[in-house]
């Protein structure tokens, strides 16, 4: 997972969404990145369906999932990512 500093709390709460692992993955076939530009303040004013945010989920042919935040720190999305690769 990679995200900005100030959205340390996604990472650290996601971690406690999930059982620890019984077994080590050499690398888990998903990559969840969040990321924010200057729309993201101005959301903050906004009603839901007025903000300037982007979700993207890719399913790549060899596996690998990438999904992409832009502008939203919701630790759903974060949940959402890894439910949407492990199934």
């Amino acid at each position: 997972m990679i995200v900005p500093e100030e959205f340390a709390h996604v990472a650290y709460g996601g971690r406690n969404l999930f059982a620890p692992l019984t077994h080590r993955f050499e690398h888990p076939g998903y990559t969840i990145i969040m990321f924010t530009d200057e729309a993201f303040g101005a959301n903050k004013a906004k009603p839901l369906p007025e903000k300037d945010i982007t979700i993207r989920l890719a399913m790549l042919p060899d596996g690998r999932v990438v999904k992409v935040v832009r502008n939203s720190n919701y630790i759903g999305e974060y949940k959402k990512g890894v439910f949407a690769s492990e199934d």
